[in-house]
């Protein structure tokens, strides 16, 4: 019980946070996670060493998908 107050302030401290890496980052992060799921977002990084763009995937779809995998121009 204790343990899921402590977890719950944490977590709300670290969305809420207004500094740009530790608050922006997670968001960024979070997004990402929620649309790609952990393995592309973790293999897009290893491979660009940047988050993937949350707003470049419309339908959801494979392809779509795939292409706002690949790095930038």
């Amino acid at each position: 019980m204790w343990f899921e107050g402590l977890s719950s302030y944490y977590g709300n401290q670290t969305r809420t946070n207004s500094n740009k890496v530790y608050g922006d980052g997670f968001r960024a992060a979070y997004e990402a996670l929620q649309q790609y799921g952990l393995r592309n977002v973790l293999l897009h990084v290893k491979k660009t060493n940047f988050l993937p763009s949350v707003n470049s995937v419309v339908d959801g779809s494979k392809d779509s998908i795939k292409n706002a995998l690949r790095p930038a121009k």
